[in-house]
């Protein structure tokens, strides 16, 4: 297959495609977020231990234990079957836990179920990893609050998250147009930017970003 970048994309034009790509960096740096597994997995072991105290004042040790396997499972949840056994209750309990969570149903209703059946199965790691592709707002969400919480603290506005990928961009414009003006790269910078994310910085903070940094050659 080709190796570009979002090229299954095509379809939906290059507007969506730019804006995929954009929202996928972001994902790459929230899941190599230092904190992220910790708060995760707390939430994990809450939902698992929530889980296992109700089923075992519902069910008896042999009706806990799953015959089917996930297939036969998910036939079962996404036909909206509710049998009176093990199955159906994790089928009951998914849109309870998206609610609780705050995640849509609609969207990750299928990776909780799998999550919830793999963990009746005994199988925490795999039950892990369908659960924590499903919690990307949550850390979206825990992220924006610790940016403006930090910003707070230092008395001012948090820094603009493109500002370290625009001054990347005028360092390598510079170096291959030495003599280009600080309105030119700015205006470069923007153009790029709007590409790849819908928040991008206007021109005025771009041009003050660059007059503060000294990136700008200076003449011989």
């Amino acid at each position: 297959m080709s190796e570009q970048k979002g090229h299954l994309l095509d379809f939906f034009g290059e507007s969506i495609r730019s804006k995929v790509l954009a929202i996928k960096e972001e994902d790459d740096l929230i899941y190599q977020y230092s904190g992220f597994d910790d708060g995760i997995k707390g939430l994990f072991f809450d939902i698992k231990s929530g889980l296992k105290d109700a089923v075992r004042e519902i069910f008896t040790g042999d009706e806990l234990i799953i015959s089917i396997d996930l297939e036969q499972a998910l036939s079962i949840f996404l036909n909206d079957i509710r049998e009176q056994n093990i199955i159906g209750y994790l089928c009951m309990s998914t849109r309870s836990v998206c609610n609780e969570i705050g995640i849509s149903f609609d969207a990750y209703g299928v990776n909780i179920f799998c999550s919830l059946y793999y963990i009746i199965k005994g199988l925490d790691e795999i039950s892990y990893s369908f659960f924590s592709a499903v919690v990307q707002p949550i850390l979206s969400a825990l992220r924006l609050e610790m940016v403006h919480r930090e910003a707070g603290k230092l008395g001012g506005r948090p820094e603009h998250p493109r500002k370290a990928e625009a001054l990347k961009i005028a360092r390598e414009r510079w170096e291959k147009i030495p003599y280009a003006t600080i309105t030119s790269v700015a205006t470069y910078i923007k153009s790029k930017l709007e590409e790849k994310y819908t928040d991008a910085p206007k021109l005025p903070s771009i041009k003050a970003w660059l007059n503060k940094s000294n990136l700008k050659p200076i003449k011989k």
